[in-house]
């Protein structure tokens, strides 16, 4: 997929402003001030107000729940936090707690809005393919309502078909040994993609790497 196929949502939100940046506390997960500033000038998320035109949903001391202005789904939020974090390449193993104050906040709107938890999908966008450079998280009910939200969205789970179907250019014995890891541990990383599960985000920055468009072992 073209890069340049995705420009179509890189202006979604145009009308940079700023925040008071001594008005947001800092988030837990043993971040400081020196980790990420708590704000940044120009960021359209960094002042997310229903003056500003978001439908918020939910908030909390260190997240915000919205409508997505562009629903993929027939039910699209966004959980952002308020300290700023540009994009899911800058997150780190100290991250972790965030990425699941998120992801739990997510689901709970998610049954609050009476989306089965079989039928919902919660996940990062990975640059160059994200819209606005504020980490947001995606939770959406499926199906997905459309074609180009199938692409936008695609799941990246490696999955039981990804255990019980393993490369066979490894070795056979190192296969078993692998697929018996991930089969304990659940974690398996992601298949080459834009977009990444929430819960695979934190086994791969549990595993002390990065997340990146291509594949990852977790």
């Amino acid at each position: 997929m073209n890069s340049a196929c995705f420009g179509i949502f890189t202006n979604i939100f145009t009308t940079p402003s700023t925040r008071n940046q001594a008005t947001l506390p800092l988030l837990s997960g043993n971040m400081t001030d020196n980790d990420e500033p708590i704000t940044k000038a120009g960021c359209i998320f960094c002042d997310v107000t229903v003056e500003k035109g978001f439908r918020v949903h939910d908030s909390t001391e260190r997240l915000i729940a919205f409508h997505d202005r562009s629903p993929g789904a027939q039910t699209h939020i966004l959980v952002i936090p308020r300290q700023h974090i540009s994009t899911v390449k800058d997150l780190r193993e100290h991250h972790i707690p965030l990425l699941t104050e998120m992801e739990s906040f997510g689901h709970r709107i998610l049954n609050d809005l009476g989306v089965s938890e079989s039928g919902r999908r919660l996940g990062f966008h990975i640059p160059p393919f994200s819209s606005v450079h504020h980490i947001h998280l995606h939770a959406l009910s499926l199906p997905l309502t459309h074609r180009w939200a199938c692409v936008k969205y695609r799941n990246t789970r490696r999955g039981p078909s990804y255990l019980a179907n393993p490369p066979q250019s490894e070795p056979t014995q190192a296969n078993t040994v692998r697929v018996a890891e991930e089969a304990r541990t659940g974690r398996v990383g992601k298949k080459w993609g834009w977009f990444v599960d929430v819960r695979d985000a934190k086994d791969i920055l549990a595993a002390g790497k990065t997340i990146k468009v291509g594949s990852v072992r977790a």
